[in-house]
């Protein structure tokens, strides 16, 4: 019996995990000569106007299932969504250690984060065409 429901929910977890991977993809812009690469999931509604955007940063070690899941709800709730990358297109922090040195660069210098902020802001904004923005 016990491993039966550990096999239900194993496959429960990793459909999720999949769903939430079909919504969105990785997407490329720009913070000056810095790639960076987000992850854009659309609107699931059929509205005939802008739907808003909500940009979601995520933890220190990036983008994770976490925040892929958290994006796909707001997306069916009639919500464009770009989960911003703070770090660069390949720095994906894989340890605690590595995380502290990548933040650190935005807590010793707070203006760079607010530029990264502000890239994913404007490439967001244009993509989705929103008038509507949270952060």
């Amino acid at each position: 019996m016990r491993i039966v429901l550990a096999m239900a929910l194993a496959f429960f977890l990793l459909h999720t995990n999949a769903k939430a991977n079909e919504m969105g993809h990785d997407i490329s812009y720009y913070d000056g000569e810095t790639e960076l690469e987000g992850y854009w999931i659309s609107s699931q509604c059929n509205a005939s106007k802008a739907e808003p955007l909500i940009i979601i940063i995520p933890q220190w070690k990036g983008i994770s299932a976490h925040e892929k899941d958290v994006g796909e709800k707001l997306a069916w709730k009639c919500n464009n969504v770009l989960i911003a990358d703070m770090y660069g297109k390949g720095i994906r922090p894989k340890n605690n250690v590595e995380a502290a040195t990548e933040s650190a660069k935005y807590k010793n210098n707070p203006s760079l984060g607010r530029q990264r902020i502000t890239a994913a802001l404007n490439f967001g904004k244009e993509k989705g065409k929103a008038e509507q923005v949270a952060v």
